[in-house]
Order: C-alpha cells, then structure tokens, then sequence
C-alpha cells in the first residue's frame, strides 16, 4: 500500500520500497510550462485548422451571394426589357393621339392613304388634306393596342379634307358648285333642253354667255344639288334694255311690254314726267326680265315657198313705144328651203340662214311684148 512521506511518494513493488520523489519547484514549473506551451500549440492548431474551414465556408457563401446577386440583377433587367421594350406604334394625327397598333414596319404613308381611300370610297371623289400622321414607337399592353383596320376608319372620321367639285362658272363668275364634273355637264344640258325645239339635238343649242366647267377643292357644306344648281341657272334677273319708240308707242304700251309700271319707267328716265309725250325715234331705258343663262338655239326646218315667176319681154318695131301687151300669162313654181331658225331662250330674233333651196316646180314666166318704134 502506498503512503507518502515528505521525501516522496513510498511503494512497494516486487517485496521492495520504492520512494517515488516529490518534483522540485524548478521541475513543477518547467512541467507546468510545456504543458501550457503543448496546450497553447494545440490551441493554435486547432484554430487553423478552423480559421482554413471558415474561410473557405466564407468564400464558399460570398461566391453564392456573387451569384444569387447576378441571378436577381439578370431577371431584373430582363423585366425591363419586357416591360419597356417598344413593342408597338403610337399614332397621331397632327397632334391628336389616334390610337396604337401592333404593326411597327407600317409607315405614315401607308396609314395615310388607307384612310384616304376609306374617305374618297365614301364621299365618291378625290380630296385634299393637309393634315399629317405621326408615328411614335412606344410599348404597349395587349388591351392598348388596336386592329390596324379600325385605326384608319378613326383617321378617316378625324381627316379635316376637302373634296374635288367641279365649278360651273358665267363669264368668270362662279356660279354652283357640283360633286362631279358629269353632274355639271348633265345641269348644263337640262338648261339647253328647256329651250330646244322638239326633235332638236343638244347640239344645236349653245349659252350666248361664256360658260365653263372647272375643278376645284371645296368644303362639303359647299356643295349644291344638281335640282338647286339649275334653278339658280334658269332664275330671271331684271336687265335694262334701250329701246327705240315707235310711232304708235305710248308710255302706258312700252311699260306694259316691258312687265312694269308707268312710275318705274319714269325712274328709269331721268326727265321723263307723266305728261311727257313720246317721239318717234326716242331712245328709252326699258327693262326685261330674262333667265340668268341665255340659250341661243338653232332649229333647221325645211319648208316650201313660192318660186315667184319671172318677165320675159318680147320686142316688136312695128308698135310704139308706149305699146305694151302681155302675150303669156306666167305661174309662180315652188321651191324646197332648209334654212335655220336662231332663237334666244325660246323667241325667234328674226335672223334666218338658208341652207339651200331646191326646185320643185319651175316657174312659167310672164311674157310681155313691148313696141319699140
């Protein structure tokens, strides 16, 4: 059994004492230090070893948040992309917004003319426009954009236009508007038909005035109908005429031809009073109602007239001069005549072309004898 003592620790082993001393002060610290030292190396080791496992944790996590961060700044700028790309066209009209459309190669030209063609498909003519489309590419939902279709027919109801008319104009002056030119034309012969003869062609009438048709842009409330244009055309105005005075005129005559009445008549003659007498050969203004367009019209007519006979004279020196015996009684023959008829607004003015005459009959003459001693 072990018992210690102050020299030491006494054992026995194999029947013999054994003392076991007690190390030194010296010894007990030198054991103490490497001891310490063998922990503090232990300690360091240890935390290498974990400082190694740590850092490459740490480089391990930075490495996922470098790639997690690329991950999320990828995904963010493709929703950018998504929701800013320019993925349609905004369209104006000047300055006025239209609508948007998916097409993004269609072109102002190309929206232009469809509204265009939509406008002159449904008026029936030509027009002229000085507004202008603007494209604006932008980026649009689904819900925003529209049918390419529908965008030109609300250009076309937003066109500020004018329309091609055709002008009929009266020495310069212009006087209806139509949508057409074959309108104006067709308003112009219904005036030349009032006056034409029956059987007459359009061709024999003519305006005495100068009368054209040309095209022009006009607004749409500028438009007349074909009914108003030709009342406007075959409406009387008055005009003042001068006339010549008769030998059977009087101022109550001449006021009564002329539609109006004695007091008008004296107006329209300054110094004329209501006890003046009219003198053959007077010049006085009368007026005249005549239709705004004058239609000059040429009727050929052929009709047959007398071919009036001629006098043939037969000499005799056996009678005196003062002898003078008709010996054969003539007859008047016939003849065929073409001539033309001009009349203005319906009234003959007395002038007569003859076109050519043909005999019918002919004509015996008179044969007269005559003394010549």
């Amino acid at each position: 059994m072990a018992r210690t003592t102050n020299r030491g620790k006494v054992t026995r082993r194999n029947g013999k004492q054994q003392i076991r001393r007690h190390p030194s002060k010296n010894q007990q610290k030198r054991k103490i230090g490497l001891v310490n030292e063998v922990r503090r190396s232990y300690k360091k080791f240890v935390f290498k070893l974990r400082s190694k496992h740590a850092e490459k944790k740490y480089k391990g996590d930075i490495n996922f948040v470098y790639l997690l961060g690329g991950l999320g700044i990828l995904f963010c700028l493709i929703l950018v992309f998504i929701f800013t790309r320019k993925n349609a066209t905004e369209v104006y009209l000047n300055e006025n917004r239209i609508g948007i459309i998916k097409e993004t190669k269609v072109t102002d030209t190309d929206l232009f003319n469809m509204a265009k063609a939509k406008v002159v498909t449904e008026k029936g003519t030509n027009i002229q426009t000085a507004d202008k489309i603007i494209l604006k590419p932008v980026h649009a939902s689904k819900k925003e954009i529209v049918k390419v279709e529908y965008l030109t027919s609300q250009i076309a109801k937003s066109l500020h236009y004018q329309l091609q008319a055709f002008v009929i104009k009266v020495d310069g002056v212009e006087k209806s508007v139509l949508k057409n030119e074959a309108e104006a034309n067709a308003v112009l012969k219904r005036v030349k038909e009032e006056y034409l003869p029956k059987g007459a062609n359009e061709g024999d009438a003519t305006f005495i005035e100068k009368v054209e048709v040309t095209g022009k842009y006009v607004g749409e409330d500028a438009i007349e109908s074909a009914d108003k244009a030709f009342t406007l055309l075959t409406q009387t105005v008055k005009t003042t005429k001068v006339y010549t005075v008769e030998s059977k005129d009087t101022f109550w005559s001449m006021a009564r031809s002329a539609g109006i009445s004695i007091d008008e008549l004296l107006k329209l003659n300054e110094g004329l009073t209501s006890t003046s007498i009219p003198r053959p050969g007077q010049k006085i203004n009368l007026t005249e109602s005549k239709p705004f367009l004058s239609v000059k019209t040429v009727e050929t007519v052929t009709y047959v007239e007398p071919y009036p006979k001629p006098t043939q004279y037969q000499e005799d020196n056996t009678k005196s001069k003062s002898y003078k015996k008709v010996i054969q009684q003539g007859k008047d023959g016939q003849k065929e005549v073409t001539a033309q008829i001009i009349r203005v607004n319906g009234f003959e003015t007395g002038e007569k072309k003859t076109v050519s005459e043909k005999t019918i009959v002919d004509p015996i003459p008179d044969v007269v004898l005559v003394g010549t001693n």
